[in-house]
């Protein structure tokens, strides 16, 4: 893997949480701290989304990489807008930050992206749900055959019929995970189709409306809680 891949996961992590809008659409996450928007590198070349979306299971696709990138970009020119900062920013405490984000209107997606993203983030938390009971399941099994074959590697003349059933267990797991890859597939898409169309909608928002990522900065500086009831309203 090219030496940029990792920063590039850093970067998506950061996009996602400069976003108090990521939490009113998919929920509370618990992170020591939020990073603002000023946090996000300078570097980040939307090319490398080529590269993530080409690695196995690819948390999202290209496009919706480059979007977050874009929502990234729009968050940080809007932090550095001399037009969005106020006399006694600076100043200004944690609940009087947050009072002003819920009040000044926030970014905001269209109701079918809102409802769009949440079915996202259900069929995601559902798969994952499904698929941890299976994966659980599976491990109990393969270990239970696991343990019988090693017994019966210790019975004269059984080590052949043990070095069958093991080749038996890779297989079974190679096709294990090929199930699961495949059955994760609609849902990733689903996921990224909603990331593509909320960080499309915010950016152009953030656009109009610098001042809700000036703000956001101002709550990461002074590493205040992440606020749940702002950033997202559906119109």
């Amino acid at each position: 893997m090219p030496k940029f891949s990792s920063a590039l996961m850093v970067s998506i992590a950061i996009v996602v949480s400069v976003g108090a809008a990521q939490a009113q659409l998919f929920g509370p996450r618990p992170e020591p701290r939020t990073l603002g928007p000023n946090s996000m590198p300078e570097n980040m070349d939307p090319a490398m989304c080529d590269q993530l979306a080409s690695m196995p299971n690819a948390p999202m696709s290209a496009e919706a990489c480059r979007s977050m990138m874009g929502m990234g970009k729009s968050m940080k020119e809007g932090a550095n807008d001399p037009n969005a900062r106020r006399a006694g920013d600076e100043s200004m405490t944690c609940e009087q930050i947050i009072g002003e984000m819920q009040a000044s209107g926030s970014p905001m997606v269209s109701q079918t992206t809102s409802t769009q993203a949440r079915t996202a983030a259900d069929a995601s938390l559902a798969l994952m749900e499904k698929q941890n009971a299976e994966a659980k399941a599976f491990m109990a099994q393969q270990m239970a055959v696991g343990i019988g074959a090693g017994a019966l590697s210790m019975v004269p003349g059984g080590g052949i019929a043990a070095s069958a059933i093991m080749a038996g267990q890779q297989a079974q797991a190679q096709n294990f995970a090929a199930k699961q890859q495949a059955d994760a597939a609609p849902v990733r898409a689903q996921q990224s189709e909603a990331i593509t169309a909320v960080t499309g909608e915010m950016s152009q928002s953030i656009q109009s409306n610098p001042r809700f990522a000036r703000l956001s900065q101002l709550i990461a500086d002074k590493n205040c809680p992440t606020p749940q009831d702002a950033g997202v309203r559906a119109r």
